[in-house]
């Protein structure tokens, strides 16, 4: 069997297992990787029935009823549409708690240096003009990650993609949705020229925790990120905490990380100052000298917030 239909096949028995228990991915995952142990999960479920109801506590009525609902909904998927799974030699070793990923464009993005650029959904024109300087210096030797959303994620991709710079958007929504509506056109320009990525299989009901997951997500793949303007409690910040918590860097332009009415830059353990938006190639490849270590945050208060 080629490995792109198993990989389509165990993504069909995955999201199967997740739709008739209804359970969260997290538990979906820990049913999937016990099958894994157990039989062949890139094969048909009828073949494994009895270690399907085992497992995931699901009668075979249930499993085979959602099995058929599944298969209608990766009807839908783009032509051009991808799956790998964690035991893909693309698949990007950042990412830990993700079992499938979809994808459109140039999966070999996954593979290559990047740093993610993100911020808020409003931000000022100044932050605008910031983060297109910011995607202009890292660029030269960085691929672009962000997550879609208005504001300074669209323009990230907008200024990787007019510089013919690699850019990856990671989804909150299946890849075969649009949102926000009014980026329908930029993502599919970036599934033709960079990559969509998704965790979230086909047919989904969107939640709002899809997003703080793609957060997560893009943190994973990246080796940096770069939070450009963001308020406390923002979307960026809380991208800033999960590098913070898998150990990597976070950088902001001294002009935020000065910003008297911010909390956040000052809290971020061990955050790298960037003097202005055409240093910031430079502190990516040696952040130590301008890396703050006067800040103080509990570590497990930052993983806490984070999740």
């Amino acid at each position: 069997m080629e490995r792109r239909e198993r990989a389509f096949l165990e993504a069909v028995n995955y999201e199967t297992v997740l739709r008739a228990v209804r359970c969260s991915d997290a538990r979906a995952s820990a049913f999937f990787r016990r099958l894994r142990s157990w039989c062949d999960t890139s094969r048909p479920i009828s073949e494994n029935i009895e270690a399907y109801k085992f497992i995931a506590c699901a009668t075979e009525k249930e499993l085979l009823d959602a099995q058929s609902q599944v298969l209608k909904s990766f009807e839908s998927l783009p032509d051009d549409a991808g799956i790998i799974t964690d035991t893909d030699p693309e698949w990007p070793v950042g990412v830990k708690n993700v079992m499938f990923l979809y994808f459109r464009g140039d999966v070999s993005l996954l593979g290559k240096p990047s740093v993610a650029v993100v911020g808020t959904r409003r931000p000022t024109d100044k932050a605008l003009e910031n983060a297109r300087k910011i995607v202009d210096s890292l660029g030269e030797g960085y691929a672009i990650v962000s997550g879609l959303a208005r504001g300074i994620d669209g323009v990230a991709h907008i200024e990787a993609l007019s510089r013919l710079y690699g850019t990856v958007a990671v989804l909150g929504t299946p890849v075969d949705a649009y949102y926000p509506a009014e980026h329908r056109a930029l993502q599919d320009m970036i599934a033709e020229k960079g990559l969509l990525v998704s965790e979230f299989g086909p047919g989904r009901v969107v939640q709002q925790y899809f997003f703080i997951q793609r957060n997560e997500t893009i943190s994973s793949i990246s080796e940096a990120s770069f939070v450009v303007e963001s308020s406390d409690g923002g979307g960026g910040v809380r991208e800033a905490r999960y590098a913070e918590a898998q150990g990597k860097d976070v950088l902001v332009l001294r002009e935020v990380y000065e910003n008297q009415s911010l909390r956040w830059p000052r809290e971020i353990r061990s955050v790298v100052v960037v003097p202005s938006p055409e240093d910031a190639l430079q502190c990516v490849r040696n952040s130590e000298p301008y890396r703050d270590r006067k800040s103080s945050i509990d570590a497990s208060l930052i993983k806490e917030n984070a999740s």
